[in-house]
């Protein structure tokens, strides 16, 4: 039991972040501190009232350290200065939960950015939920969470003082509470599925959404902006009656503890009638049990709060604890050694003997007992059908993926090599070109250079771009200095593709893999790009995967995949 409870500790801790966690031990000291300070203040009125001479020492009850002598100035003076502290220490506590929100939503989104470029698979719509509303959504129910933990410790030590003041009125106080129990569950119960149903609608209607702008062309060719604009609309009403429904109810259980303070003002009345007890007795415990009915109505507030968030923490707590690098899951895993850096100076090649690969979503394999050889300064042509596992291959080449059974070895200057052991250097020589092109907000100078680790010189970058057949800048007003956005927009799709394959070149690579690189290309571009390609096999080893049969003339092998 021990040993699971210190597990769980230990894992929200992990969840919740070292700075996170200190904060709310922080607000728990302060919510202590902030009932000493009522506590103080309960008793220094009966003091001022003394002293005003509005009541007899006879009526008042202090306790020891509050000396009865005390003057009007220095009673004021007390009562000012714990009505300071009283606020100093309830601004604090808003500080406290401020920090705990800002830094929950940075460190969810650190980890989202870090899963997005790390994982093998990751779906976008799913890392935009989490680094959007879900975060945020999800930090707003871990300060709910930390509020009730604090307004929880508050409440006690204020109930553990009134039962010292009246035991009997207090537990009559109590069962009136006890009451209003049943009620409120059903109520918080209702919240969360609310929360629950409201979360689900927001995923599905972000998807919608960016699924939707991935494909915009195609739905205006098809006619089917207006179906998919409705679709999306739709989802945002479904998941605005949820939130709407949620805010009337939560006014209701917001109404719960006022009417049971009115309750309470009938009960302590009847109560206190058929006692004889002193007047400052009865001032201090109705100022403690009001402190005491504002902070369970501020508790029941929180965890309706609370209970409408919670599908949204819970889902992003299942998302840390399977894929965040950082999860307990992944605390015991033994750290990659950085591998010292190799020196390439012959084209690459690889080895692949009898390979097994499932993607664990997958009931069966997408490669079965594969084999292949690419020679040193090859071209190999990829084709085959959709789905046939081009992409998982390449994958598997560049060390993404790892097979579940057979041999894998890429062959660096001559000799055969772990593709995990090597990895952190031969990704340095090799330059890729995939299907859509990658462009960033800046000159094209800039989107050439972009990943390269010296700058080229004036030659090196007039021969890329010369074998690239992006002859197409010197066009352009400002040539190389040519201001493009990251949509490259101005630029055709082929002229995209081409600027990428001469960043490609920039390398100077041993190994190059090309994507569907050519299919924005025209037959002549393309003729005239495999022409260089040609030309540049032995320098460098070419593997390119291709649905257009104008790559072939290249080939030295043609790999056809059957799906």
């Amino acid at each position: 039991m021990v040993k699971r409870a210190l597990y769980f500790s230990r894992k929200i801790i992990a969840f919740l972040g070292p700075q996170i966690t200190l904060i709310i031990i922080f607000g728990i000291m302060t919510g202590l501190m902030l009932f000493f300070v009522e506590l103080a203040l309960a008793f220094s009125l009966q003091a001022f009232l003394l002293v005003l001479g509005i009541a007899n020492s006879s009526s008042m009850v202090l306790p020891a350290w509050l000396s009865p002598q005390l003057d009007l100035k220095n009673t004021l003076a007390a009562v000012f200065i714990l009505g300071v502290l009283r606020a100093a220490l309830t601004v604090f506590q808003s500080f406290l939960q401020q920090s705990t929100n800002e830094r929950f939503v940075y460190l969810l989104r650190k980890r989202v950015v870090k899963w997005a470029f790390n994982s093998e698979s990751v779906s976008a719509s799913q890392a935009l939920s989490l680094f959007g509303d879900y975060s945020v959504s999800a930090a707003g129910a871990v300060v709910n969470l930390q509020l009730i933990i604090l307004q929880t410790t508050f409440s006690l030590f204020l109930v553990i003082s009134l039962m010292k003041i009246a035991p009997d009125v207090t537990l009559l106080v109590l069962g009136v509470v006890a009451l209003f129990v049943y009620p409120f569950k059903r109520l918080a119960k209702w919240i969360t599925r609310r929360g629950s149903l409201s979360a689900e609608e927001f995923r599905k209607t972000n998807n919608w959404l960016i699924v939707s702008i991935k494909n915009l062309l195609l739905l205006k060719i098809y006619g089917l902006i207006e179906t998919e604009e409705q679709k999306t609309q739709q989802g945002l009403d479904r998941r605005f009656v949820h939130a709407y429904g949620y805010c009337k109810v939560r006014g209701l259980a917001t109404a719960f503890p006022q009417f049971m303070g009115v309750v309470m003002v009938c009960t302590l009345s009847l109560a206190w009638g058929s006692k004889s007890l002193p007047a400052g007795i009865l001032l201090t415990y109705l100022y403690l049990i009001t402190r005491f009915l504002t902070s369970v109505g501020s508790i029941a507030g929180t965890y309706n709060s609370l209970s409408f968030s919670y599908s949204f923490l819970g889902y992003v707590a299942s998302w840390w604890m399977n894929n965040s690098p950082d999860s307990i899951k992944y605390a015991n895993r033994t750290p990659v050694a950085v591998k010292e850096e190799i020196t390439i100076n012959d084209p690459l090649g690889w080895n692949i003997d009898s390979i097994t690969f499932k993607y664990p979503s997958l009931d069966l394999p997408v490669l079965d007992k594969f084999s292949l050889k690419i020679q040193s300064g090859s071209a190999t042509v990829i084709v085959g059908q959709s789905g046939a596992g081009k992409s998982t291959l390449l994958g598997l080449l560049i060390g993404e993926h790892l097979p579940q059974s057979g041999m894998m070895n890429v062959i660096i200057n001559g000799k055969p090599a772990d593709i995990q052991d090597t990895r952190y250097s031969f990704l340095h020589y090799i330059g890729y070109v995939g299907a859509e092109s990658f462009l960033i907000d800046g000159t094209i100078r800039e989107n050439l250079l972009y990943g390269l680790k010296k700058e080229p010189s004036k030659d090196e970058i007039s021969d890329a771009l010369s074998m690239s057949e992006c002859k197409f800048i010197e066009s352009l007003p400002q040539g190389l200095e040519h201001r493009i956005t990251d949509q490259g927009q101005g630029l055709s799709a082929g002229q995209k593709q081409r600027i990428s394959l001469a960043r490609a070149l920039l390398r100077k690579p041993r190994a190059l893999i090309l994507d569907e690189a050519t299919a924005n290309l025209d037959e002549d571009t393309e003729s005239r790009l495999v022409d260089t390609l040609i030309r540049l096999k032995g320098k460098m080893t070419v593997i390119a995967v291709t649905h257009r049969s104008g790559m072939h003339r290249m080939a030295d092998n043609i790999v056809r995949m059957l799906k």
